[in-house]
């Protein structure tokens, strides 16, 4: 099923890059018939029918650098990675998604992370980044050794957006590389959340990536209060609000306080009892990033510990 809605106001996007670089090249023509000739670009949305969301591939939330967020203490999120696509030397590897760090060689993104990347190209994973196009001592890095996409998720802005990435070399955890922990199954939280990740901060359609790690503090609103604020900009809401799936964020005020393209698949945390724990995923949200009023809408970890279990163990 792929959910569709009619917009009132503004666009969803999906919080991840979106590849459609190099529309000049016969060999990409294709990219070139659907319109994306910049690769920090989330897709486009008709006017009065959005379908779904899509990564960007370059350095897509919904499309994002955290809107409104700041620059991050170096080695202040360990866990946070980064997967860069990139096709041979045709298309130069970039940032396109964010992810976390869950144990030496397992790292939780989001689904569509993968699902809208083209079936070409190759996506390594970074770790101990700071400066997200600069090569640094404190890095690591690894090919993709196997991907596991929820099976219920089928695309765009649909529920069950998660997905789990088995590294082909393990990391070296220290200060810089670290895991973060996985919450109790059903767990629900509240109160303030820390955003992270290296989306556009450009509150236009226009992206503007950073080039340094972003971070936010934001607050965890109910599902109900969440459906209720996308309801005045988008006709029935791919959220359902009795659901666990999904946990939103605001803020729902003036403040423009969101995720964007390129923060897909990145975390939100709580610092719980002198650790970090996974609260969501970056999934999708409105476009353009930072609409007043518009929540960030993520995929609850704590509603996938048995999937992420499973997989890991088997």
């Amino acid at each position: 099923m792929v959910y569709k809605t009619t917009v009132k106001r503004g666009k969803f996007v999906q919080s991840t890059m979106k590849f459609a670089a190099i529309a000049c090249l016969a060999v990409l023509a294709t990219v070139a018939a659907v319109g994306e000739a910049n690769p920090t670009w989330a897709r486009a949305f008709p006017e009065h029918n959005v379908q779904g969301a899509y990564p960007d591939l370059h350095h897509l939330y919904g499309n994002s650098r955290i809107v409104n967020g700041q620059d991050a203490v170096q080695g202040a999120y360990p866990y946070q990675v980064s997967l860069w696509w990139g096709w041979s030397i045709i298309i130069s590897a970039s940032h396109s998604c964010g992810g976390s760090l869950i144990s030496e060689e397992w790292v939780v993104t989001a689904a569509h992370c993968f699902t809208e990347l083209p079936s070409f190209g190759s996506t390594t994973v970074y770790a101990g980044k700071h400066l997200i196009n600069v090569v640094e001592s404190t890095q690591q890095s690894s090919a993709v050794g196997q991907t596991f996409i929820h099976p219920s998720y089928t695309g765009g802005v649909a529920p069950h957006d998660i997905a789990l990435i088995k590294l082909a070399s393990p990391f070296t955890l220290n200060a810089n590389v670290a895991t973060i922990r996985l919450p109790a199954a059903g767990t629900l939280h509240a109160g303030d959340a820390v955003l992270s990740g290296w989306g556009s901060v450009s509150q236009t359609i226009l992206p503007s990536m950073p080039s340094v790690l972003q971070t936010a503090t934001i607050p965890i609103v109910d599902t109900q209060v969440c459906y209720d604020a996308l309801s005045r900009f988008v006709a029935n809401p791919p959220l359902v609000p009795t659901a666990i799936d999904n946990v939103c964020t605001g803020p729902l005020d003036n403040s423009r306080i969101s995720a964007c393209s390129g923060d897909s698949g990145g975390p939100l945390a709580q610092l719980i009892s002198g650790s970090w724990e996974l609260v969501g995923i970056v999934s999708w949200g409105l476009s353009p990033c930072g609409t007043v009023g518009a929540p960030s809408v993520f995929v609850r970890a704590s509603a996938y510990i048995d999937w992420i279990d499973g997989i890991i163990s088997n």
